[in-house]
């Protein structure tokens, strides 16, 4: 329960952040945020599905963060650095999985 009201107010303060902050990104990161902004929703949707499967653990949450920022970023740059725009390929991979994470979580929900 400690975890969860610790997530409600960190997702709370990072929302109210995102809409008084006025700062822009430098040109060339538009890209990576998107990557970086899908990463951490993909986060959040696999915590909650792991919470709702009463799986939950905090280092595979962490881990599974942490891993899927940094191969998204490498494979953001490496289009990036070839003059592809992969980081599109991997938005639509993290947006795949978010959805079936939602998925996921709906079919638990109402199979209760």
């Amino acid at each position: 329960m400690k975890l969860v009201v610790t997530l409600a107010v960190a997702v709370c303060a990072g929302i109210i952040t995102g809409v008084f902050y006025q700062g822009e990104l430098p040109g060339g990161y538009e890209s990576y945020a998107a990557v970086w902004i899908l990463t951490l929703l993909l986060s959040i949707t696999g915590g909650m599905k792991a919470f709702v499967e009463r799986v939950f653990c905090e280092k595979m949450f962490f881990y599974g963060f942490v891993t899927n920022l940094i191969l998204g970023t490498i494979i953001a740059f490496l289009g990036h650095q070839l003059s592809v725009d992969l980081y599109i390929v991997v938005s639509i991979v993290l947006t795949l999985r978010i959805f079936r994470d939602a998925s996921d979580i709906r079919k638990q929900l109402f199979n209760r």
